[in-house]
């Protein structure tokens, strides 16, 4: 399942990778931090340079879709037959995620 990335999302789905906080990204920026989380937000439209995400895993298509539809994880957990835990465990990439990939498949928002 292929989706197009807001800028903000590519920010966000590169600082989780890099394992890094907003505060640091912003250091990495060299950017204030609220304008570096307005950026991750979409909620600003100065320029921003990032690289091109490839390759979403399960978890990080998981996040990014859940966060467009603003549902919770303990949501997902009820909608998916699983615990709550379980749902975090997989979008952190701790367990294989091809339960949200299902769900998110069948469920296209």
């Amino acid at each position: 399942m292929g989706i197009e990335l807001t800028k903000g999302e590519e920010l966000w789905v590169q600082r989780k990778r890099l394992n890094l906080t907003q505060k640091q990204m912003s250091v990495v920026y060299k950017v204030a931090l609220d304008k570096y989380t307005h950026w991750e937000r979409d909620e600003r439209s100065d320029h921003i340079h990032t690289y091109k995400v490839r390759d979403l895993t399960g978890g990080e298509l998981s996040q990014i879709l859940r966060r467009r539809v603003g549902m919770l994880q303990s949501e997902l957990a009820l909608a998916i037959g699983c615990s709550e835990t379980w749902v975090r465990m997989m979008e952190k990439g701790q367990v294989k995620a091809n339960r949200l990939v299902e769900y998110w498949g069948r469920n296209d928002k």
